[in-house]
């Protein structure tokens, strides 16, 4: 069964304090690690010496490059473009496209398949603003329906294409896919894909890029063993999880203790490099990874009924957050930030009456522009 999601709206918004009452939830998350996470996000913002054309000057270059083998596999991506830095990749001059690679390295046919997709920019007529491209490619992703398969030559390609328009914005998305045999995926900017010739090299990570990272995790989705929440506790104390962050107590992930739900990213280049909860620069919050929860809630209140309450929540004050939460076809997304003028830190995105029990299950995404620390807070009223 699937909840009804609340929209982040009218008094679904409010701003709530992390009690010292507050009581930890244990969780343990199943992560299917031979599933490759493909991010790219370096360099963030786009600049006309990064462009995969070996005909244009400084240039036969790639964003991101990946080899994954037979399976199911998700590639986020968020970029920014015609942006105020040097040297900028603008669109007014060049025709720029973004384009993502599947590159058939087999000595026979490869299959692919498009599962889900989710993408857009921030341009007037595409999804209008930020909150817009970081909730509303999400919740393309979960609308979605899987394409045709594919059938890749020997040494061929297939290419996934987006131009980006003249527009000073941000471009971002998510896809699933399906590959029967190892296959190479590489991520470009360009102007003519032609001038494409393989040969191309990955733009190297430093250490003065900030929190951006192109390379990949293991695994992209965390399923939560069914968490139990009874109203009698629930009157008592209010039960909480941590989310996107490090100093997680209570946690497991496949079965192993852990206090960090961030993934570690292995960099593309400079390669084998890997930036994980223990380092400076760590993964700035698990942007596109899905966390799934299947949730019991009991009435053993001696009420007729009570309602469960689920609330998302920001710990961060300083920027806007981008949370999304789906349950069956119903998913909707909120734009967070404390302290600020006419914005909230929390959104009750569930809230379910219950006479004696009931199980369902709902997901979690932090959208692109994001940042780490964020908690799912559980009520009755």
């Amino acid at each position: 069964m699937a909840f009804t999601i609340l929209s982040a709206s009218g008094s679904n918004l409010t701003d709530l304090t992390n009690l010292s009452t507050d009581i930890s939830l244990p969780v343990n998350y199943s992560l299917d690690t031979s599933k490759k996470f493909v991010i790219c996000n370096h360099p963030e913002a786009l600049k006309n010496n990064m462009y995969g054309d070996k005909d244009k000057t400084d240039c036969n270059k790639c964003l991101n490059q990946v080899t994954v083998p037979a399976g199911t596999h998700q590639i986020f991506f968020s970029y920014q473009y015609n942006n105020s830095a040097g040297a900028a990749a603008p669109t007014s001059q060049n025709k720029l496209n973004f384009g993502i690679q599947i590159f058939n390295p087999n000595s026979t046919k490869l299959h692919f398949r498009q599962l889900k997709l989710g993408h857009g920019t921030n341009r007037f007529d595409d999804k209008k603003s930020w909150n817009g491209v970081a909730g509303e490619t999400i919740k393309d992703y979960f609308n979605s329906s899987p394409a045709s398969e594919v059938s890749i030559t020997k040494n061929g390609s297939y290419w996934f294409d987006k131009e980006l328009l003249d527009y000073s914005g941000l471009y971002s998305g998510l896809m699933e896919f399906q590959v029967d045999g190892q296959a190479i995926i590489t991520v470009y900017i360009y102007e003519n894909k032609w001038n494409i010739d393989g040969t191309a090299t990955v733009i190297p990570k430093t250490d003065g890029n900030g929190n951006q990272y192109s390379g990949y995790s293991n695994g992209y989705k965390y399923v939560a063993d069914t968490i139990t929440l009874n109203a009698s506790d629930l009157q008592k104390a209010r039960r909480y999880l941590k989310l996107n962050t490090t100093g997680i107590s209570n946690l497991k992930i496949n079965r192993a203790a852990a206090t960090s739900d961030l993934l570690p990213i292995y960099l593309a280049a400079p390669a084998g490099k890997c930036i994980s909860p223990s380092t400076s620069g760590q993964n700035l919050g698990n942007w596109g990874i899905i966390y799934e929860f299947p949730v019991r809630f009991v009435n053993d209140s001696g009420k007729s009924s009570v309602t469960f309450n689920i609330y998302m929540k920001t710990d961060t004050n300083d920027k806007s957050e981008y949370c999304v939460i789906n349950s069956g076809s119903d998913t909707k997304y909120a734009t967070l930030k404390g302290n600020a003028s006419g914005m909230y830190n929390s959104w009750k995105c569930i809230s379910k009456t219950v006479t004696t029990s009931t199980t369902e299950t709902f997901r979690y995404v932090l959208g692109t522009n994001s940042c780490a620390k964020k908690r799912l807070i559980f009520t009755v009223s």
